[in-house]
């Protein structure tokens, strides 16, 4: 328990978060060294690492780390501290991916600026090293909005002009979005995951149709279990008080859903702050993304 114990610390540190906000940047530093100083003494430091790797990879995926700079001395001070080399190599290379990632997505809107294509504008790809970053047993397959589904062959493209030979696979269990939501009530912008997306989207072209899980299943093509964890996700979001989906009979676990379990948008859907209806507003539903080493965890 206490080296994941202190991988989730060095992430509240290190993430958006309201310890972090209160934090002075020499008080985040401190408490880090603090917690490196422990992992000296700590036996099992490869558990540590596997942990701290998937909170990095959430951070950087999310763009939610608090300070970059911060991010890469970390990975300095666990090489000085004597962290297993292979390891902090990897946290390394992750670094360097998300560089090179940001001078690639600038090339390709470049590129693409000239066809006329203004979806690329709103998109960010992140290429990233599968050695670096993920195992491929991460994979999971889902059918995409059909905007998203006719712009990855132009990526592909692109991306195979400018490096022959490699292969891209993507990892549609680590990207969100945000989609404009619109009901009675308002227009709301709802942070999502790819998942949730793919299942919103359902509605789009039938907003007030009642959807049975089944349909869903078909519609989605998501793995039973990614789609109850999703759909529970969009009717039962602890945050807020009115839930962007609605279903019958009502679940209190994602295990509830049968095939013929309905589910609807909800029409009266509204973020609520201090008591009172707002007409616009961002929420975001992503939570925490769901990495591999939490799933495997014995």
């Amino acid at each position: 328990k206490c080296p994941e114990l202190l991988a989730n610390y060095c992430d509240m540190l290190l993430r958006k978060t309201t310890l972090s906000r209160k934090l002075t940047s020499e008080d985040v530093e401190k408490k880090l060294k603090d917690v490196l100083l422990v992992l000296k003494y700590v036996q099992n430091k490869d558990v540590f690492m596997r942990y701290h790797k998937v909170h990095l990879t959430r951070r950087l995926i999310l763009d939610t780390s608090a300070d970059n700079e911060k991010e890469e001395n970390m990975v300095e001070w666990l090489r000085e501290v004597g962290m297993p080399a292979d390891y902090v190599n990897r946290l390394a290379r992750m670094f360097q991916d998300i560089k090179v990632s940001e001078d690639l997505n600038t090339e390709f809107k470049e590129n693409t600026r000239n066809n006329n294509e203004c979806i690329a504008d709103s998109i960010n790809i992140k290429i990233l090293n599968a050695g670096a970053w993920a195992r491929p047993s991460d994979r999971v397959s889902v059918t995409l909005p059909m905007e998203l589904e006719d712009f990855i062959p132009q990526v592909e493209e692109f991306y195979r002009h400018k490096h022959s030979g490699r292969k891209l696979h993507w990892h549609h269990l680590m990207s969100n979005g945000i989609i404009s939501f619109c009901n009675k009530v308002g227009k709301f912008d709802l942070e999502v995951t790819t998942f949730q997306m793919a299942v919103l989207f359902a509605w789009n072209q039938r907003p007030l149709d009642k959807l049975t899980y089944e349909s869903l299943r078909l519609a989605t093509e998501l793995p039973d279990t990614e789609l109850r964890r999703t759909l529970f996700s969009l009717v039962q979001f602890p945050k807020i008080k009115r839930q962007v989906l609605l279903s019958e009979p009502e679940a209190s676990s994602a295990r509830d859903f049968t095939d013929s379990t309905e589910f609807w948008i909800n029409q009266e859907f509204q973020l609520v702050k201090n008591g009172k209806s707002q007409k616009r507003g961002k929420i975001n539903l992503i939570g925490r993304l769901q990495l591999s080493t939490e799933r495997t965890k014995e």
